[in-house]
């Protein structure tokens, strides 16, 4: 029974998918007519399911014509699944507790979440085109001979006609398209592939038609077969994890700052998988590339507070108005450069938005981007949407508090309070928050506190030593380095294959290494695997050098043992220390990875 409920997928998804333009059957109202339809509040799984499609089809491509809804109706049979011309797509209820039946919930919205993405895509594709462009030759033209050559182009080019052979060859090709962005659609929304095909060699969909009846309907010629949906189905998996190396690279790149290679190669995955986490760390980069040349103009720009982002490193960083000034006379702010990337930054986040509702990383970036930007109202509005879902989220306080007060500053009303008072809840729950203290005296000194605002600056310090913050406040206060004990690396680490130009010893040494060439347009290279390492190389220099860590050491025990890193990037996992040459990923509190980098050159 279980590979039976494993493959219920390919019952729901060879329905088929269009009507004859004037056929009643294409439009929902038809089938609530005549079944009626399951609402939410009778069927929990209602509910489950019209949540499931709102995720999916946010993440799915839309035609602006037909914009999507979800009809569930009382039946147990056919049509199980079915996309109409109207937008909408129909499920039986029978089929949505078919999906859960004998497994757990989360198995079975995903399986749910991939029928959904197949009919989904049907209407994506406008795959009721040649059918409706058919039937409106054949009854509205008057030209014969014109008429008759359309109609058998038609014909050759799509599945205009059901009986026909070609229609049929044509109706498989896109029932396959429908699988393959079924999964990608469902992936991007957050649901896991596995529960569709395994990798143990095991067809779940021909189990499945071995089990019902009415075999000879996932047989006809105008579907492929099950052993063909399953092995297909594999393949665009597969060519997507082949990618997969673009991504963590990416992130690699974005996380030591050489931002514009990290957006080449995010783009380079995006074409396979346009999922929320790609999106939104292209918009990350782009948003740090907006902070290099605005620090470049005026770095003091960049450190009058500090911004909450996160960086998503899993596949399943703000315009500040100094005082009196504002943003629009200030030159730094009209860089092209700026501007640009700025709002490449909002662009981009604001698509990882829409594909999740729930997606916290992309709206919080977004809301730094705006406030970046001076859009302090749309940056509340969108921390507001986190605190919806994650009340107690303190990236989102964080940010709050620094719109708020812009947001006062910028209209003329007295907002310092509130956003000290947003600051003090998050030291309230760790005296250690060195961002907290940061923007705590940041606002404190616009606000003209100055002795309560160095009294918070040199709390910072005790925290945070080292870094472009710490610097400056370093500046601010007048206080030498060499005045305070800061941590120093005491322990250097060495990258188990040189970095730098290959020469033939690297090379050499890298001999049956398994390779992978590629060509991002001006950025060519390889990615080799080789011992244990993975290794970025960029025309003929090797980069990056990423390994496991195997010492079991925690992120307090690297520090004592390294010094403070330069940075620290906050990831969705947990966070990365950035030194000079090499950086370290900490998961659950314990160093799980090490990269070792050539730093940018220029």
């Amino acid at each position: 029974m279980r590979g039976a409920v494993l493959s219920v997928v390919i019952l729901l998804i060879v329905a088929p998918i269009v009507f004859a333009s004037d056929d009643p059957k294409g439009h929902a109202s038809w089938w609530v007519s005549n079944y009626s339809a399951v609402t939410a509040s009778e069927d929990p799984l209602v509910a489950r399911a019209d949540s499931i499609f709102r995720r999916v089809s946010a993440a799915a491509d839309k035609k602006s014509n037909r914009l999507p809804r979800l009809v569930v109706i009382r039946a147990k049979a056919d049509p199980w699944a079915i996309a109409l011309r109207d937008g909408s797509v129909v499920l039986t209820n029978e089929a949505v507790r078919l999906c859960y039946r004998g497994v757990n919930e989360e198995k079975g919205d995903s399986r749910l979440a991939f029928i959904l993405g197949h009919e989904l895509s049907h209407l994506a594709k406008d795959d009721f085109w040649h059918m409706a462009a058919f039937s409106a030759v054949r009854t509205f033209s008057d030209e014969a001979g014109v008429k008759n050559a359309l109609m058998d182009h038609l014909v050759r080019t799509g599945d205009a006609l059901p009986g026909d052979s070609a229609s049929r060859s044509f109706a498989r090709t896109k029932e396959l398209q429908a699988d393959s962005y079924g999964v990608v659609y469902m992936v991007m929304a957050g649901y896991e592939p596995r529960a569709i095909i395994d990798n143990d060699g095991t067809n779940f969909f021909e189990e499945w038609v071995s089990q019902v009846t009415g075999r000879i309907s996932y047989h006809d010629e105008s579907h492929p077969s099950a052993p063909e949906r399953a092995t297909f189905l594999r393949s665009q998996l597969a060519a997507v994890a082949e990618d997969l190396d673009y991504f963590d690279f990416g992130v690699r790149l974005l996380q030591i700052g050489r931002h514009y290679e990290a957006v080449k190669f995010l783009e380079a995955f995006r074409e396979k998988f346009p999922g929320r986490e790609v999106l939104g760390n292209i918009g990350f980069s782009y948003f740090q590339q907006a902070m290099r040349t605005l620090a470049i103009c005026d770095k003091s720009l960049v450190q009058k507070f500090r911004l909450s982002t996160l960086l998503d490193s899993e596949t399943l960083g703000r315009k500040f108005r100094l005082r009196g000034d504002r943003q629009e006379e200030h030159q730094c702010f009209q860089k092209e450069a700026y501007r640009n990337d700025i709002a490449r930054a909002i662009s981009n986040l604001e698509a990882a938005a829409r594909m999740d509702s729930g997606y916290l990383p992309a709206r919080i970036n977004l809301s730094s981007a705006l406030i970046m930007a001076g859009e302090y109202a749309k940056a509340l509005s969108v921390i507001d949407e986190v605190l919806k879902i994650a009340p107690e989220d303190e990236p989102a306080l964080n940010n709050k508090a620094i719109a708020l007060f812009l947001f006062g500053r910028s209209s003329g009303i007295s907002t310092a309070e509130t956003a000290l008072a947003l600051i003090q809840s998050l030291l309230n729950r760790s005296s250690s928050n060195g961002q907290a203290l940061y923007n705590k005296a940041a606002i404190l000194s616009e606000s003209g506190r100055t002795s309560s605002a160095d009294e918070a600056w040199q709390g910072f310090l005790n925290i945070e030593r080292t870094g472009p913050h710490a610097d400056a406040v370093r500046e601010r206060l007048k206080i030498r380095a060499d005045q305070e004990k800061v941590s120093r690396p005491v322990g250097s680490m060495s990258s188990p294959v040189r970095l730098g130009d290959m020469d033939s010893k690297t090379a050499a040494d890298l001999k049956g290494a398994r390779k992978k060439e590629f060509n991002l347009g001006e950025l060519s290279g390889e990615i080799i695997e080789h011992g244990g390492n993975r290794i970025l190389a960029l025309d003929y220099s090797i980069e990056i050098v990423e390994r496991r860590f195997d010492e079991r050491m925690s992120g307090e025990d690297f520090k004592a043992r390294f010094g403070d890193p330069e940075t620290v990037i906050v990831n969705v996992r947990g966070s990365t220390f950035v030194y000079q040459t090499f950086a370290v990923d900490i998961i659950d509190g314990r160093i799980a990875k090490i990269v070792y980098f050539q730093k940018e050159k220029g």
